[in-house]
């Protein structure tokens, strides 16, 4: 939660799944949902008001977590988190993965932040990241994020990785 002196009465409670091949018990996909119940509001806040809009939800969030493996080199990654007290989702995010060797990655993300009290700019927000080869120790990396609701771009880089036995050097 969000309390940071640990003066809640709550309870968390959330389960675990986990689909996997028969041959080789390598994961295919797996599930962890999990939420909290309060047995009363919470007598500190770090700011007044309190440091955010729901403090003082009887449930917490029901967060979700997915992963799924779509072959050896890809997998599909979603999370996921409701607000049941208000019936609103108040986060989410959709990843795929692309691996091809330990130094060929594309990532391709998608991020969703509901607008709240606190924060109210919310986030519609697209990753993108890559890293690529350039021989046996040096690879290229890049990647970018745009956030829809503000329309303008988040973050964009380039770099280089050097790699040997004991050190590694980026420069981005």
């Amino acid at each position: 939660g969000h309390d940071r002196v640990s003066d809640e009465a709550r309870i968390a409670y959330g389960f675990e799944s986990e689909l996997k091949h028969q041959d080789d018990q390598q994961a295919i996909a797996s599930l962890q949902v999990g939420s909290g119940l309060a047995f009363q509001n919470r007598l500190v806040c770090l700011e007044q008001p309190c440091d955010d809009d729901t403090s003082h939800d009887q449930f917490s969030p029901v967060v979700a977590d997915i992963n799924v493996q779509l072959g050896g080199e890809k997998s599909l990654q979603a999370s996921w988190a409701w607000l049941p007290n208000r019936n609103l989702v108040d986060n989410g995010s959709l990843t795929w993965h692309y691996s091809h060797g330990p130094h060929q990655l594309i990532d391709l993300s998608y991020y969703y932040k509901r607008l709240s009290d606190i924060d109210t700019k919310g986030k519609h927000t697209v990753d993108l990241g890559v890293i690529s080869s350039l021989g046996p120790r040096l690879q290229v990396l890049g990647g970018m994020a745009y956030n829809f609701f503000g329309h303008h771009p988040e973050k964009s880089y380039v770099g280089f990785n050097y790699e040997r036995c004991c050190w590694a050097s980026r420069l981005m």
